[in-house]
């Protein structure tokens, strides 16, 4: 019998199906389609259709994806609202990511209305109370869910897997994927490996993905996208390639997104060859392929690679996004690209893309990392509301660039505005306290990681707070706070620990921490170079010897160095054994020495850190600390044995050595702070060289890393001037050896007494200090003052006596104190100033400012005052000279440094250390058995009547600086603290 026919439809269901219709027709989701459902609504109004359930439902589904605020209304005139409407509107809500919080005010809504949800609306609401970071609503869905009997299903479960996920909480994730036993759909496992990836858990996430396949869950596209950021590392690049075929074999390789997680991969797997082999395979490239492979050749440290690959991406009118530009700004800072940095910057903001929080926050850091406060400034103050990020990315700059008060003071306006800190703000406060010298403060903002922000402070905290202690010389609380870690301290921290022994000279409590870490298995090749250091500073040679050789028994070598080379064309990262070398080199008087022994240094791009000159009547010794490779250094050595009169160059950073320097530093200190600044001069065993009512100046000798901590620790009061020589150095001799009489030996140079010339002459005179002629006095190097009454040996000695302070004709003898730009090739233009207008350099000391980034190059040259300020005007017109000051009308102090080795076997010993020390108040650096080096400052009669006393035992070596100057601004009068003889 045939089955009867339904009934026709009433006129009124014709009409609203009519209507349904047109609905359907005019489409949805876009502006242009609410003006096309507007009319429809409007006459469905009219005809009475818009009151029917399905009608409306369609209407609210048409409305939601173009307006949320027309579907509000068209589901509040709904004339009944069923499980499916709510839905709509939900699903509407969760979409739109600033109505998250809508979307669970509205699941509220729905249950106090008495609607009974279904299985399509936690899927909507669960992703929602993520979203909105609502963890208590987000468990009272899963309550409901639980209640309703809706948890059993596979996308309802899913979706609280991933909540939990995205809340953190991954236990109890894992707790609900175990809750579903066995009917784990493959929807469940991709959830649990994403989540595993979403939270870096990384070994947990392989795990699970291993898990799934060994029950037979065939993963689909979305699970292998999730599980392939778990391979990380060469040593996954195998099961990487594994999964590579199995996309291809399950026809998956044409899935663009799922190509990108593969390219990523490999990247993470250091594959760069088969990423870019991948990638060039693409039949269909997205800007997320161009984007996957700038961030791979940024993540692996290849920054000008990166670069060239968004300028090939521009080439090819390949469309950019916010992703881009953040991974080529990023790119900018690993490579140190500060110019196109500036042009990515420009390129965002013709774009329109500089607003977006991402690019800011990549700015601030990019110019900070680069050396541009300026820049990093500005790009900081034009974020609407910056985050936590770029705060910790502007102190961060500002303490690692010398400038802590103005980090300190930005965190206060950080805590002021309301920001809440993380671990990396606290690395940076840490760091602008310990260059401050703020202890105490550092200590309290430690304390509050904890105590006020509830937060666990990091190995970089522990490692901040170890180094400020260590730094300060509280040293045991350094050592308490260690053990009291809750984590296993790392080589970093007690790296930071042993510095601070080595920089305080504790030997006993760095042999103890040593001693455990070895027995514990930490063979850090950073411990025992420390610990070589120490003993060999505290002149246990054997002791240091055995810990070279068991570096060398377990083949542990210190890391490369890494230097950017910036050429005509690009700048290229070059990794190479880079280390710091002290270059001794020995010269005979010649004219334009110095400077063309700046020039070699300058032609191949060494920028000398420091310049130590020793000048004698005819020799001269330059001691000069560079950076390099000792490919490149030979290469310089051999070209200075190619310049006239140059007699002997060494490189003394092969050799155990003795290095000091010496510095002036002029510090604003007021009254009350007078009291603190005299117990660091104690603590660094420094000597006040000069007192006024605002100033303060001190003279502090030691080896560079002591300057540094003294000029961190003094910078609080506020570092006016810094007059520093270089480094000057002469190498530890080895117990059991000879003394090396081979240069400055008394068999080398027999007692030679001279006198001293009865007038003074000038620059240009040709005698010797016996009157008789001499070619030699033509050169460069000469003595700076006239001294009395003193018969000296020719070794290189203190300054020869060719012209006086009151000399008739006008010439004097002026200091001049020199700011420059610290960059390659300074020295070599100034000193090429003095050498076109033929003056002869008395003296020259080279050293690092007050400010970073510059030098101080305090020289002694002989003049008219006429001729000097002539000098000086062209000094001036100079790019890299900031500031010239002739200090020889002013008064001012000047100090000079000297370490002298002297032969002396155990029995001569005594006696050498009562004239050195008892008389001269020379302090001993070094002692073997054959030899004392001694190391002494002060003025050059304390020094030419100190070698004078010593001469009979033997002068092995002498190292000297130049002179060092700065203004008294008490306004005493140095000519009477030198002991010259002033005209009646």
């Amino acid at each position: 019998m045939p089955r009867p026919l339904p009934p026709l439809p009433t006129a009124a269901a014709a009409l609203a199906q009519h209507y349904i219709r047109l609905l359907s027709a005019a489409g949805f989701s876009s502006p242009s389609s609410l003006r096309a459902l507007l009319p429809i609504h409007a006459r469905a109004v009219v005809l009475g259709v818009a009151t029917n359930a399905a009608f409306a439902t369609r209407l609210l589904a048409a409305a939601a994806p173009c307006s949320l605020a027309y579907a509000r209304r068209v589901f509040d005139a709904a004339p009944r609202r069923d499980a499916y409407m709510w839905n709509t509107l939900l699903r509407a809500h969760a979409h739109s990511h600033s109505s998250a919080s809508d979307a669970l005010a509205l699941y509220t809504r729905m249950r106090a209305a008495g609607v009974v949800p279904d299985y399509y609306t936690y899927p909507i609401v669960l992703p929602a109370c993520a979203a909105a970071r609502a963890p208590r609503l987000g468990r009272a869905a899963h309550g409901d869910a639980v209640r309703f009997a809706l948890a059993g299903d596979a996308f309802v479960h899913s979706a609280l897997i991933a909540m939990y996920c995205q809340e953190g909480e991954v236990a109890d994730a894992r707790q609900a994927f175990l809750e579903s036993g066995r009917a784990r759909t493959v929807v469940a496992w991709t959830a649990m490996v994403a989540g595993y990836v979403q939270n870096c858990l990384f070994a947990q996430g392989a795990a699970v993905f291993g898990a799934m396949v060994a029950e037979g869950v065939l993963p689909n596209e979305i699970t292998l996208i999730s599980f392939l950021p778990c391979l990380q590392g060469q040593e996954w690049l195998a099961a990487g390639e594994m999964v590579h075929g199995f996309v291809v074999k399950l026809g998956f390789d044409a899935n663009a997104p799922l190509v990108n997680a593969l390219i990523a991969m490999y990247g993470k797997c250091k594959s760069i060859k088969a990423a870019e082999e991948l990638f060039d395979g693409m039949t269909a490239r997205t800007v997320a392929s161009w984007n996957t492979m700038i961030a791979m050749h940024e993540q692996n440290g290849e920054g000008i690679k990166a670069i060239k690959f968004f300028r090939r991406m521009l080439t090819e009118k390949v469309g950019f996004d916010t992703v881009t530009l953040v991974s080529v700004l990023s790119a900018c800072t690993r490579a140190g690209a500060l110019e196109t940095g500036k042009w990515v910057h420009e390129l965002a903001r013709n774009h329109g893309l500089d607003a977006d929080a991402r690019i800011g926050n990549v700015l601030v850091d990019m110019y900070a990392k680069c050396g541009d406060l300026a820049y990093a400034r500005v790009a900081f103050d034009g974020l609407c509301a910056p985050g936590v990020v770029p705060w910790s990315a502007m102190i961060s700059a500002y303490a690692n660039h010398g400038e802590p008060e103005e980090a300190l003071n930005l965190f206060s306006l950080m805590k002021g505005q309301g920001v809440k800190p993380n671990s990396f703000t606290f690395t940076a406060v840490l760091v602008a306290c310990a260059y401050s010298g703020l202890v105490d403060e550092g200590l309290a903002h430690f304390n509050s990681i904890v105590r006020e922000y509830r937060i666990s402070p990091t190995l970089e905290n522990y490692a901040c707070m170890v180094d400020m202690l260590g730094r300060a010389g509280r040293l045991v609380e350094a050592y308490e706070i260690i053990r009291g870690m809750s984590m296993r301290p790392d080589k970093c921290i007690w790296g930071a620990f042993l510095g601070g022994c080595r920089l305080h000279g504790n030997l006993e409590l760095a042999e103890s921490v040593a001693k455990d870490l070895f027995q514990s298995g930490s063979h850090d090749v950073t411990f025992y170079v420390l610990m070589a250091n120490m003993y060999f500073e505290a002149g246990m040679v054997e002791d240091a010897e055995r810990m070279r050789r068991t570096m060398e028994e377990m083949e542990l070598k210190k890391t490369a160095g890494r230097s950017l080379v910036c050429t005509s064309r690009e700048r290229r990262a070059i990794i190479r054994t880079v280390k710091r070398h002290t270059v001794s080199v020995f010269v005979g008087d010649e004219s334009g020495m110095i400077n063309r022994i700046a020039g070699v240094f300058a032609r191949r791009g060494y920028n000398i850190e420091s310049l130590a000159v020793g000048l004698n009547k005819d020799k001269a010794l330059f001691t000069i600390v560079v950076s390099g490779t000792e490919k490149v250094l030979q290469q310089v050595v051999e070209q200075l044995y190619k310049l006239v009169n140059v007699i002997q160059v060494e490189d003394l950073s092969k050799e155990p050595q003795v290095e000091r320097e010496l510095m002036l530093i002029k510090l604003n200190v007021e009254p009350e702070q007078r009291l603190e600044v005299m117990g660091l001069v104690e603590i660094f065993r420094a000597k006040v060289v000069d007192l006024s009512d605002r100033t303060l100046t001190i003279e502090v000798t030691g080896d560079p890393g002591k300057m540094v901590a003294v000029q961190r620790n003094m910078s609080k009061f506020g570092i006016k001037e810094v007059a520093r020589t270089g480094k000057i150095a002469l190498r530890r001799e080895k117990m059991g050896q000879a003394a090396p009489f081979w240069r400055f030996s008394v068999e080398s140079y027999p007692d030679l007494e001279v006198k001293r010339p009865s007038e003074s002459t000038l620059s240009t005179a040709s005698k010797t200090t016996n009157g008789e002629p001499e070619e030699s006095l033509q050169g460069d190097v000469y003595p700076v003052e006239s001294y009395e009454s003193f018969s000296i040996n020719q070794i290189l000695d203190a300054h020869w006596g060719v012209m006086t302070d009151s000399d008739p004709t006008g010439f004097c003898s002026h200091t001049l104190s020199i700011l420059v730009n610290d960059f390659p090739g300074v020295l070599n233009v100034v000193t090429g100033i003095f050498s076109r207008r033929g003056y002869n350099i008395q003296s020259l000391a080279v050293g690092p400012a007050e400010k970073i980034g510059t030098s101080r190059i305090t020289t002694v040259v002989p003049g008219s005052d006429e001729s000097i300020a002539k000098l000086i005007h062209q000094l001036y017109k100079l790019i890299d000279v900031y500031e010239v000051q002739d200090l020889t009308h002013l008064p001012f102090t000047a100090r000079e440094l000297m370490i002298i080795k002297v032969a002396g076997n155990t029995s001569a010993r005594r006696a050498i250390l009562d004239i050195a020390e008892d008389v001269f108040g020379a302090k001993t650096v070094d002692v073997s058995d054959h030899t004392i080096t001694l190391q002494l400052t002060g003025d050059l009669h304390k020094m030419v009547a100190l070698q004078r006393m010593l001469e009979p035992y033997g002068i092995c070596e002498i190292a000297r600086t130049g002179r060092v100057a700065l203004s008294r601004e008490s306004g005493v009068d140095s000519k009477y603290l030198r002991g010259y003889s002033l005209p009646l």
